[in-house]
């Protein structure tokens, strides 16, 4: 049975956001082996987003893959690697957020295009999509690239429409999710300005202090652990501690004058990677989503650790299926949680011995300066008053 228009909006009450929706197109072109993507967020007279366009230079779709795309829960077969996985995001993503959406793209030098509507859907009451003759600018430009565009328009039910705000927000998180991505030499663009990486961990910054590197010792760099057919699959863990590291880049200080929407706190946790992309844009505790964990204090704020896992394991890590979040089976999070505990308590020992030296150096120097002015300073005796 078709899905109708009452199934439809109910799935747009999902919750994507301007991160999120944006995320699952970027995988997308991931998975179809782009280097670049670019992305034009096109404000309107008053700020607000009026047109978003992604373009990557990947593989393109043939017109079943194309036609694919759209439909609710796609039936292709994902390879190995793949982010994409639950035949979801592309569609349900955009619907989510935008009433419109175009793509055009190219395969074997046939330029194709396709979208949907959301109030034919309503006329109709069943979902569809058609297909649509590419523009020739659009045809000249894929013909030169190759790879996929996407066009969304009139945006009804997005979390933040201020196109100067969106810019930020996606710009921050784009560096942190795709760390990896950007930092193999491809690149992201928002508005034809390359975005640069960022590793919340500061893994190959010359000062961070690396206790797991994810690579040398069984059962505390990595274990492996069974998917559902018993197959055993590698799990990486990597834990830093960066006390001798510049606060700005701890926290990734903005310009002179601007408030910091990323303070040192919020990047303390776990940070989780499946196929090299974060699967959240804030670090984890077991205040949102480890609990009984890990804790955060500020006698922590210079730990910080990740964990990455491969698609197969996803329904022991309990994947979203928007892929910007897990609930992990019990056993499985004991064993992470028995693996990073000591060193966060390593962490917090050190800490509290740091702060401990601090106070001392600082009780030192107040001393020795005050021993200094009165070597330095002429001694005066107090006047004494005369009686009558």
């Amino acid at each position: 049975p078709p899905f109708t228009w009452s199934f439809i909006k109910g799935e747009r009450s999902s919750a994507y956001t301007c991160v999120t929706f944006l995320a699952e197109l970027i995988d997308n072109g991931i998975d179809a082996k782009c280097r670049k993507i670019d992305i034009t967020l096109k404000p309107g007279t008053n700020g607000d987003l009026i047109k978003l366009v992604i373009k990557d230079n990947g593989d393109g779709m043939t017109k079943e893959e194309l036609s694919g795309s759209y439909r609710i829960g796609s039936t292709k077969a994902y390879k190995k690697n793949s982010i994409g996985k639950f035949g979801r995001g592309g569609t349900m993503g955009c619907i989510s957020v935008a009433r419109k959406k175009k793509t055009f793209t190219i395969k074997d030098n046939v330029v194709l295009g396709r979208g949907f509507d959301l109030d034919l859907v309503i006329k109709l009451d069943q979902w569809a999509s058609f297909q649509i003759l590419p523009p020739q600018e659009i045809q000249s430009s894929l013909e030169n690239t190759g790879g996929t565009l996407i066009e969304l328009t009139e945006f009804d039910d997005l979390d933040e429409k201020n196109v100067s705000t969106l810019k930020k927000t996606l710009v921050e998180a784009i560096s942190q999710i795709y760390n990896m991505f950007l930092s193999r030499g491809n690149k992201i663009t928002l508005n034809g300005e390359e975005i640069k990486p960022w590793d919340p961990l500061l893994f190959n910054h010359p000062k961070t202090q690396r206790w797991l590197d994810g690579k040398n010792t069984e059962g505390r760099d990595y274990f492996f652990w069974p998917d559902e057919e018993g197959v055993s699959h590698r799990v990486e863990i990597k834990a830093v501690y960066l006390e001798d590291v510049k606060l700005e880049e701890k926290v990734r200080m903005p310009p002179r004058g601007q408030r910091s929407r990323k303070p040192l706190a919020r990047a303390q946790g776990g940070h989780f990677y499946r196929c090299d992309r974060i699967m959240h844009t804030g670090a984890l505790t077991d205040a949102n989503g480890l609990t009984g964990f890990y804790d955060r204090h500020s006698n922590k704020r210079n730990f910080r650790f990740s964990v990455t896992y491969v698609p197969e394991l996803d329904k022991q890590f309990g994947t979203f299926k928007s892929k910007d979040g897990f609930k992990m089976d019990s056993l499985l999070s004991k064993n992470i949680a028995d693996i990073i505990i000591p060193f966060a308590q390593r962490a917090e020992r050190m800490n509290r011995g740091s702060e401990t030296k601090n106070n001392q150096d600082n009780v030192e120097k107040t001393l020795s300066n005050l021993e200094g002015i009165l070597n330095t300073e002429k001694y005066m005796a107090p006047k004494v008053k005369k009686g009558r």
